[in-house]
């Protein structure tokens, strides 16, 4: 029998029924959630501090703009990495619990099966 163009396409995250997640799995995506919000906002809250506050890297950089640049460049790259992560991928790159619960909540496959599959 020859395949038709239907039967050999495979079935995306949409495609597929939406099963019930296990409350461990959603402990543990909220959990990393959590772990990576903390570590953006520690890191960026850091970054701040060190270009804008009194430092070497402020006394190098004289104008606001530029320091203001800075900032955005680091905390792009912060997040970038975050989201890259091994636990940015499991959690979905979701950098906030509320996120996760929420998607949850709606019961989205594709926020749980994507992420760790």
């Amino acid at each position: 029998m020859a395949a038709t163009p239907e039967s050999s396409k495979q079935a995306g995250p949409r495609d597929r029924a939406a099963k019930p997640v296990d409350p461990a799995t959603i402990a543990t995506h909220s959990a990393l959630a959590l772990l990576l919000t903390f570590a953006l906002l520690f890191g960026v809250a850091t970054i701040t501090r060190w270009v804008m506050g009194p430092s070497p890297i402020s006394d190098a950089v004289p104008q606001v703009r530029l320091r203001l640049l800075v900032i955005g460049a680091c905390a792009g790259l912060l997040l970038a990495g975050l989201i890259l992560s091994k636990p940015g991928k499991i959690s979905g790159a979701h950098a906030n619990p509320a996120i996760s619960l929420a998607m949850w909540r709606r019961r989205s496959p594709v926020a749980w099966t994507t992420a760790s599959e």
